[in-house]
This record gives structure tokens, sequence and C-alpha cells, in this order.
């Protein structure tokens, strides 16, 4: 499958790098072969076309990390502000590369005609891309990629430090221990003996395109992917569903609890005032709704248990007693 999508890609790219470089004349293509600058053209062009749809594909994944933070009303003008944005960066950008290579042949863009017939072949085809990447992601050859950069790497670094600055172990887990008794009381309800979780709790490891498990306190799926929320309050897109929990050594430990919601119940209890209400420690809430930007309506909102799975609460609290402990070296690449 990703050897027929990087080759029809491949295909694509060339034929639309033919057309713009041709305009309206695509037909006269024994004319066009007699020119060197032709050729060296369609290799910029074809160069430029690539790092549109990488950027592209980084748009779209941006947009999907936002609307999984907003109310449905503002959907449309996210899917707006996406076309604006696509539009107003790529084509400022190719007309202003556009504009400095005319200037070397003592030229200039409008003179050239371009304006007239190959600007509106560009535009054109852009909008017919970035529309498709935006209803079928994995149209992308993009979308799969997670590609290593040393300025991702040291931009989470420095976001990782300034967290463990504001957010140690001992108070994401230390102050809330005596809150979280029930939690980490694992027993059956009848009365049988109690189990205690290990107190001895990792520290989280910031890793690239990998994160721990047991880490994740909520996975939102969607229809392209799903949103992860952790313990020190980051928020990753990933592109896999919710269906990837099944294959975890951890995966009885996330209880479906929504329409597409998971949360992680190794860290959570009922509320004391609501039996169907969720709370984290309080390290942890505090940092969803600082690193996490969320307010404390749209979290209690993920950690709330609807009616269709409150049997899926009770049940989990009965098997407590079995679940792995032993699951914290386990990592996801999302």
């Amino acid at each position: 499958m990703k050897i027929y999508l990087w080759g029809s890609t491949f295909c694509g790219v060339t034929f639309v790098t033919y057309l713009l470089n041709t305009n309206g004349r695509f037909l006269d293509l024994m004319d066009y072969i007699e020119e060197p600058q032709f050729f060296l053209l369609c290799v910029l062009t074809f160069a430029l076309l690539w790092l549109y749809m990488w950027w592209i594909s980084r748009l779209v994944r941006l947009l999907f990390v936002l609307l999984s933070k907003m109310r449905p009303s503002f959907r449309w003008p996210m899917y707006g502000a996406y076309f604006l944005t696509v539009g107003l960066s790529i084509t400022t950008f190719h007309l202003c590369l556009l504009h400095f290579l005319y200037s070397l042949v003592n030229s200039g863009i409008v003179a050239s005609g371009y304006m007239r017939i190959g600007f509106p072949i560009f535009v054109t085809i852009l909008f017919v891309y970035t529309s498709l990447v935006l209803w079928k992601p994995s149209c992308s050859v993009f979308h799969d990629s997670h590609i290593r950069r040393w300025w991702k790497k040291g931009r989470r670094a420095v976001q990782w430090k300034d967290r463990q600055l504001a957010l140690s172990v001992g108070d994401m887990y230390g102050n809330g221990v005596a809150e979280q008794d029930d939690a980490h009381k694992i027993g059956h309800s009848s009365g049988g003996a109690s189990k205690s979780v290990p107190s001895v709790v990792v520290e989280p490891v910031p890793l690239l395109d990998k994160v721990r498990i047991l880490d994740i306190l909520i996975y939102l799926s969607t229809r392209n992917g799903g949103v992860l929320y952790l313990m020190d309050g980051r928020v990753l897109y990933t592109k896999y569903t919710a269906n990837v929990i099944a294959s975890w050594l951890a995966n009885e430990w996330f209880l479906k609890v929504g329409k597409g919601r998971y949360v992680n119940m190794f860290h959570l209890r009922r509320s004391k005032t609501s039996k169907y209400h969720l709370v984290a420690p309080p390290a942890a809430m505090n940092a969803l709704c600082g690193a996490g930007n969320l307010d404390d309506r749209k979290l209690r909102k993920l950690l709330s248990v609807t009616e269709w799975f409150e049997g899926n609460l009770a049940q989990h609290e009965k098997a407590r007693v079995n679940l792995p402990v032993d699951c914290w070296d386990e990592y996801f690449a999302y």
C-alpha cells in the first residue's frame, strides 16, 4: 500500500510539475525538450511541490489537535483558518520565489503572463490537494512519517525541563496519595483482602515520538487518529485510533467511558461528589489545565463516565485485583 501511495504521488507530482511549467502549452512537449532551462525549472518545481505537501500535512496535523480542544461550533471557523493559512503561506512564498527568479532574467511575473494562466492553475491544484488531505489525511505520503529533527527534539527538551520545575513526581503522587487510597487500594467490593499497588512510580521519560503507556491519562479517539492527554500536561496527536489500545499489555487499565474516550484507571478514582466522575492526582489535574490548555469544565467532561458506560466502571473495580502492575516499561510510538 505504501509503495502504491509513493508511486502514485510521484507520478502525480511529475505531471503537475510539467503542467505548471508549460501552462496552456502542455501539448507542445517537443518544443520544451529542446530548452535546457525547462529541465532546471522542472527540478525546482518538483522539489517545491514536495515541500508544499509536507507543509500541508503538518498544518492538517495541527488542525486536528486544535479541533480536539474546541467546541463543535468552532470547527467551521477552524476549517476556514486552515484553508486561509495554507493559501496565504504557500502562495506568498511561491510568488516571492517566482519574482526573484524572473528578476534574474530581467522580467516580471505580470509581464510573463504567469498571473493570467499559470497562477490560476497553481491555485486550483493547491485547493484540490488541500481539500483531499483534509478529507483523508492518509492520502498524503507524509501522514505516517515521523521525521526526527534536532529542532523538534530540542524544543521538547526545553518544554520538559520547564514542566519538571513546576511538577515533580513527589507532587504528582505524594500530595495525592492520601486522596487516592480508594484508587490505589485494590480489592473486591465484597470486603476481601485488599492489595496495594506498588508505591514505586517511575518518573516520566520524554522520548521523541514515543510515550510511556501508563503516562497516558486520556486517549481521545477521532476519525483520523487520536489525541493523548498525558499526566504531565502534554497533549500529543497520534495517527492511531483507540483500536491500538487492545495490543497493549496495560490495555485493561484503559476504560472506555464515552464515545471514543478512554481513561487510564491506574491514576484515577471516583469523585467524592459524583460517583460517575473521575479525578486524577492534583498535580496532574493542574498540569492539564495549565500546559494542556484545558479548563475545568472541559477536563471534567473528559473524565466523566457517560450513562452507557457506567457498567464498565463497576466491572473494572471488581477486576482490578487481577490487572497487571508491572507494565511501566511499555512504550507507544505515536
